[in-house]
């Protein structure tokens, strides 16, 4: 009992101890040199008067729309493959999955930078796009989970004329929703969230995500600073709190397989 309780207040205190820099932005954005202690101008300023947030904001948008588009689809594709089909090559292609999933963003860097600058893309949105849409973590989590579709239900599916293409998108996609709903939210929260490849493969300011935007320089955002951070952290608070039980289910059960 005693352990427990002890146990209790290391979380608690823990949590606060992570809550502390958010609960100090929310403070820093209630104040505003003026005559009220408290006041929303920030906010108001933020979305009625500063341009530079609305640009920043809209281009983290477009790169996490395209690149969910991409590597979600591709990664169910890779995952049900590894899962469900034997190729030559497969355990060593899976293995190169796995490190290239491991590897930090500095370790490929500098060849990611030079293929970008030899194909002409470099400075572009899609230098920052392509890299991150064929990320290999979601295939890896994706496979994991499809490792437990019952291989008879897929053989009676076969057996009723439906195509290995039916069978992914009629049979397996459906009964993948938590880890498909878990591979999104999770690939969403780092490319919302990125910066160090926007400011290695990006020149212009215009194209700069807002956490770059923000990361670069207060005076951008005339006082508002952390407003514009606290507005920008509200749909992936949303996006994981209605995702929560999915995003919790594909996880657990993907790590168990």
């Amino acid at each position: 009992m005693h352990l427990k309780k002890t146990g209790w207040w290391l979380t608690v205190g823990f949590a606060l101890i992570c809550l502390l820099p958010f609960a100090g932005v929310i403070a820093g954005s209630l104040r505003y040199p003026g005559p009220l202690p408290v006041t929303l101008e920030q906010y108001g300023r933020a979305l009625l008067q500063n341009m530079t947030f609305y640009t920043g904001f809209w281009n983290s948008c477009w790169n996490t729309v395209l690149i969910l588009a991409i590597n979600i689809p591709i990664s169910m594709l890779a995952g049900f493959g590894f899962s469900q089909y034997w190729f030559p090559g497969k355990d060593a292609l899976y293995w190169l999955y796995v490190v290239l999933m491991l590897m930090p963003f500095q370790a490929v860097v500098v060849p990611q930078y030079i293929i970008l600058q030899k194909t002409g893309l470099l400075g572009s949105r899609w230098a920052v796009i392509l890299p991150c849409a064929f990320s290999t973590f979601a295939a890896f989590l994706l496979s994991q989970y499809m490792k437990g579709i019952s291989r008879e239900l897929l053989d009676a599916g076969r057996i009723d004329g439906l195509g290995e293409f039916a069978l992914f998108w009629k049979l397996a996609a459906p009964l993948c929703r938590p880890a498909v709903t878990a591979a999104v939210v999770l690939v969403f929260f780092s490319s919302w969230s990125m910066v160090e490849q926007p400011v290695v493969f990006l020149d212009e300011i215009s194209r700069f995500p807002l956490p770059v935007l923000l990361s670069r320089s207060a005076a951008l955002f005339d006082g508002t600073a952390p407003a514009c951070g606290i507005l920008f952290s509200i749909l992936p608070i949303l996006l994981y709190r209605f995702c929560y039980n999915d995003l919790v289910e594909g996880i657990s059960l993907g790590c168990v397989k």
